[in-house]
């Protein structure tokens, strides 16, 4: 999962396949035909490109949910192991001082006769 990277390109050029026309009175009809022609075959192809850069950026933004998930739990489950470590601490920190006072207590039993 982690170490996974897309990366996409935009495969269809720019419509630079498609002439300026400087004056329209000089084109004939076959000409406007494949003109037009052309230009819809660049808008499928310019829209087939798009619908894949959505379809991939849509992927890439449930992947990146899905990692925020998994982050924001591991940063509770980090929280909860440092308070259980904590209450660890102050356990170890009473049972310490507990046994420290049993055995002055012994230490006083086994002086006295």
């Amino acid at each position: 999962m982690f170490g996974k990277s897309k990366s996409f390109t935009i495969s269809s050029p720019i419509p630079t396949a498609i002439p300026t026309i400087n004056d329209p009175s000089t084109l004939s009809e076959a000409d406007l035909d494949r003109l037009i022609k052309d230009l819809a075959a660049e808008d499928v192809a310019l829209t087939k490109e798009l619908q894949s850069s959505t379809s991939t950026l849509t992927s890439t933004l449930t992947h990146l949910s899905t990692l925020q998930t998994h982050l924001n739990t591991l940063t509770s489950t980090l929280y909860t192991l440092h308070h259980t470590r904590n209450t660890l601490l102050t356990t170890l920190l009473t049972t310490s001082t507990q046994l420290n006072s049993l055995n002055q207590t012994h230490e006083k039993l086994s002086i006295t006769p």
